[in-house]
């Protein structure tokens, strides 16, 4: 499969100096085509046949993993919806439809539905907006300013979103009293004058969460009696190697430690015998 080819181009971008720029992947789907030559006889040829369950299957796979490994993709269109009509039928592109011509349904399409109706939105590895699907804000208004990390902010009475990582690391600020921040549902001491300040006035790197291994966390913050304030970026990191890696080390040292005295002490036992 291809699928997994934007990691390539990804490298390449890296290697180029585009590392903050995102990929969109405008096309995306399996191939349900039936493996019969009298029906399908497009020059073309086919794109990796699958049934119409495996389709089903991998596709909800498939933004899961983009949203959980691959923070720099932007955006993941399926191609496509459906077709006008069946006259195409003969061609190996027709397949990648997720509904018949007269709306009937396919695997694929009930999958994807579960996926997304069923889904917590959840914010996963990597710098994300404030305005991202996956966020909730009242009364929001976005600001451009090409000082803030992603060239505008928004401007809100109440944030809410849910993350999963080690770390969670939000920009804001444009107040002068602090918001209410809750997280998992006990409120945080957390305040704007606790935070680390970031390079414009009256702007902080607040950082509400922090654990050994990834988890869920889920955040609300609401301004001092509705008072609105900004939040430039929510950074979600994922530290597992860098937290676990000195005690592993440390287990690793103090086994080899113990061994060591012990087979000394054997020795010198043996020596006296």
């Amino acid at each position: 499969m291809t699928y997994a080819r934007n990691m390539y181009i990804r490298d390449m971008m890296v290697a180029n100096g585009d590392a903050n720029k995102s990929i969109w992947i405008s096309e995306a789907a399996w191939n349900a085509q039936p493996e019969d030559p009298d029906i399908v006889t497009s020059q073309y040829g086919n794109f990796g046949i699958v049934t119409e369950e495996q389709a089903a299957r991998y596709m909800p796979l498939a933004y899961q993993r983009a949203q959980e490994e691959w923070p720099w993709v932007g955006n993941i269109s399926y191609w496509f919806f459906k077709r006008p009509a069946d006259y195409e039928k003969n061609q190996a592109f027709y397949y990648f439809r997720m509904v018949e011509p007269d709306f009937t349904p396919l695997p694929v399409y009930d999958s994807m539905k579960q996926y997304i109706t069923r889904k917590t939105p959840t914010l996963y590895a990597g710098v994300h907006q404030a305005e991202s699907w996956a966020v909730k804000a009242r009364s929001a208004k976005l600001e451009s300013w090409d000082a803030m990390e992603l060239g505008q902010y928004v401007e809100t009475q109440q944030l809410a979103f849910t993350a999963y990582g080690t770390d969670v690391i939000v920009k804001m600020g444009d107040t002068d009293l602090p918001p209410t921040v809750t997280i998992n549902g006990n409120v945080a001491s957390t305040v704007l004058s606790d935070a680390v300040p970031a390079a414009q006035a009256n702007w902080y790197r607040v950082r509400l969460a922090t654990s050994l291994v990834p988890q869920i966390v889920t955040v609300s913050i609401e301004g001092f009696q509705g008072e609105a304030f900004g939040v430039d970026s929510i950074a979600v990191l994922d530290r597992t190697m860098q937290n676990i890696l000195p005690l592993i080390a440390g287990l690793i040292i103090g086994v080899g430690m113990t061994l060591f005295v012990v087979v000394s002490a054997w020795r010198e036992r043996r020596k006296r015998v």
